[in-house]
C-alpha cells in the first residue's frame, strides 16, 4: 500500500491558489509559473471544489462520502488522502496538522 505521508483525517487542507478550468469536458488545474497542468476526473474536480474553504480531511471524506455513497469509509479515506498527498505533492494545497 503506498504511503499516505503524514496526512491523517484531523489534518486540516487548505488550497493554494490556482487557475481551474473546465477544458474539454475535463477540469484542470494549471500553474504557469510551475509548468503545471493537471487534469482531474469528477470525484478530484469535487475534492477541489470542497477545498475552497479550508477544512480536515475526516470534514471533506463525509462531505463526499453523502455524494458518492461510499460503503468502505476506510478505503475512502485512504485513498482521498492518496490524492490529496499528490495535489500536496504539486504544490497545489497545504497541510496543516
Amino acid at each position: 500500500m503506498p504511503s499516505t505521508g503524514d496526512l491523517v483525517p484531523t489534518t486540516r487542507i487548505e488550497r493554494r491558489t490556482f487557475i481551474a478550468a473546465d477544458l474539454g469536458g475535463k477540469h484542470v488545474l494549471m500553474s504557469v509559473d510551475k509548468g503545471l497542468y493537471l487534469g482531474l476526473d469528477d470525484v478530484g474536480k469535487a475534492i477541489w471544489q470542497h477545498l475552497a474553504e479550508p477544512l480536515t480531511i475526516a470534514a471533506l471524506c463525509e462531505t463526499l462520502q453523502a455524494t458518492y455513497h461510499v460503503s468502505d469509509r476506510a478505503v475512502f479515506e485512504r485513498d482521498v488522502i492518496q490524492f490529496l498527498q499528490s495535489l500536496r505533492f504539486h504544490g497545489l494545497i497545504d497541510a496543516v496538522s
